[in-house]
């Protein structure tokens, strides 16, 4: 796990944040339409940035988990898409993770596609392996995120949840992201009180969970295939604002039709 800063300076309205992952490209139902739409959003807010939360490549090989047989895109060709889509955003991206399916090609012939995509970017160094911790500092304040693409075979909205707050027991922090799980989910009841001995009060702390989505179609896929319920696809924007002591978080969910 690796700790970095995002920084703000001066006195800013907002921060945006799209957490965009579980494109599998490659796959029959990616839905580009749904990625450009979000990437057209934050490229149009105020201080956007970008983190890929995994899975942006289908990567189904000849052994591994998949359909090479309908893959419509060789695992050289995704990488290859990849790049050319995120060129124009590479200034905002702020980084990226490992995922399984990734892992399918690092295991099988030693070549990792998302550090690829990233290297070819120029931006490799905010590659940061399987998880990372960012600090968000603006405002003369700060929060902090937990950025982890997952592992969970729960199928309801609450075995995911409660997954993703087993991540509390990695780190503690405001907000927590993960993946996989292909379901775009958010909670934000639990809170908790903490010390602060500087000023001799008690402070409350509110925290974040939120499942990343995706976009891959339902129909004549893997979820049909299995007979799992349909979801709606697509992908959170975080809103960050605020001031020290007063920052809040929102969640704008960037939803569309399975």
């Amino acid at each position: 796990m690796i700790y970095v800063e995002e920084r703000f300076e001066g006195n800013i309205e907002e921060v945006n944040l799209l957490l965009l992952g579980d494109t599998h490209t490659g796959h029959p139902n990616y839905r580009e339409d749904i990625v450009d739409a979000v990437l057209s959003e934050i490229s149009n807010r105020q201080n956007g940035r970008i983190f890929l939360m995994g899975d942006l490549t289908e990567m189904a090989l000849v052994n591994s988990v998949g359909d090479t047989y309908t893959q419509e895109m060789t695992p050289h060709e995704q990488i290859d898409y990849w790049v050319d889509k995120l060129e124009p955003y590479k200034d905002i991206i702020i980084g990226a993770i490992m995922s399984n399916h990734n892992e399918r090609a690092v295991r099988t012939v030693g070549i990792n596609p998302i550090k690829m995509i990233m290297q070819r970017l120029g931006i490799e160094d905010k590659f940061y392996g399987y998880s990372v911790v960012i600090k968000w500092a603006f405002n003369k304040g700060t929060l902090h995120s937990y950025h982890f693409h997952g592992s969970t075979a729960a199928k309801t909205n609450a075995g995911i949840v409660r997954k993703i707050k087993k991540m509390r027991e990695i780190v503690d922090v405001d907000m927590y992201f993960m993946a996989h799980t292909h379901r775009l989910i958010s909670e934000d009841i639990d809170i908790i009180d903490f010390p602060d001995p500087r000023n001799m009060k008690l402070r409350t702390k509110r925290y974040y969970y939120i499942n990343t989505g995706s976009a891959l179609a339902w129909s004549g896929g893997y979820a049909e295939m299995k007979g799992y319920k349909k979801v709606m696809l697509g992908y959170p924007i975080v809103v960050m604002s605020g001031s020290k002591g007063q920052q809040t978080i929102n969640v704008d969910k960037q939803v569309f039709l399975n």
